[in-house]
């Protein structure tokens, strides 16, 4: 097994965020020395995959693609270790 892992796969898509929010993110990425993409993309790993009632539909929606399906994810930076219960 590699010690480094492969980097994700990235899609790009577009989406609309309020005035503030988009300038919250842009200063967290500056605070963090990083980007960012990596700020939403963080902050939708804690949000989306915590949300239990999120994952409660999930199990049981008949179009559920194999993005939704993952029981392990990458660490949460200090948010847990990235294991759905």
């Amino acid at each position: 097994m590699s010690i480094i892992n492969r980097a994700a796969e990235m899609v790009k898509r577009e989406y609309e965020l309020q005035e503030p929010i988009a300038v919250a993110v842009e200063k967290y990425a500056t605070f963090i020395q990083s980007t960012p993409d990596h700020v939403v993309n963080s902050a939708l790993k804690i949000v989306i995959w915590r949300d239990v009632e999120f994952r409660r539909w999930r199990e049981h929606d008949p179009s559920n693609s194999p993005c939704c399906s993952l029981l392990r994810l990458p660490s949460l930076g200090g948010y847990g270790n990235g294991v759905l219960p």
